[in-house]
């Protein structure tokens, strides 16, 4: 079965489908959805890029994520991201926070 990019044909199947929610498929005659959608943006199904919906303000979008998640009180995100951070906190907390999360 032929596909195009936005959708992927499983062995077996007789019809091709639409990339799900949160994923991609960037190439015709796929057989599986590429990868998932990259952390900060959002894939609303039959994408053909990893990013192809950047974040709203407010909310954040982790990989593969199928809907923007508001930020939780205390916090905001003022760029497209795959985070919300603490008001108050410079880029020096900020990025001491992140190191010490990868870390643990």
């Amino acid at each position: 079965m032929y596909t195009v990019a936005g959708t992927y044909c499983p062995t077996g199947s007789n019809a091709p489908i639409p990339c799900p929610l949160g994923q991609y498929c960037d190439a015709d005659n796929l057989a599986n959805p590429t990868d998932n959608c990259t952390a900060g943006f959002f894939c609303n199904g039959s994408e053909i890029v990893p990013n192809p919906q950047p974040c709203s303000l407010g909310h954040y979008c982790p990989s593969g994520t199928t809907y923007e998640v508001p930020c939780s009180p205390g916090t905001f995100n003022s760029m497209y991201s795959y985070l919300c951070i603490i008001r108050g906190l410079n880029y020096i907390h900020l990025l001491t926070l992140f190191v010490v999360h990868v870390k643990s």
